[in-house]
């Protein structure tokens, strides 16, 4: 993976964290429910896991990129 992708993807996964753990205790604090929280909370965590995953070709080149060029150098 490049260092530039890198810490794009780290980049949103930080954001994305920060952004559900702030709407969660919104909840939270709105309702006085705390097992609304702690879902709302298991919630936005899988889905900054999924964008992550989903986004990850964007952010990183092909896991055997070394030893395709390395084939590629050899012949």
């Amino acid at each position: 993976m490049d260092l530039q992708g890198q810490a794009t993807c780290e980049r949103y996964t930080k954001k994305g964290i920060f952004l559900t753990t702030v709407a969660c205790l919104l909840v939270a604090l709105v309702t006085d429910d705390y097992e609304a929280m702690l879902k709302c909370f298991i919630i936005g965590v899988s889905c900054v896991g999924w964008g992550v995953l989903f986004n990850w070709p964007l952010y990183r080149r092909h896991p055997l990129h070394f030893v395709i060029d390395k084939n590629t150098m050899d012949s």
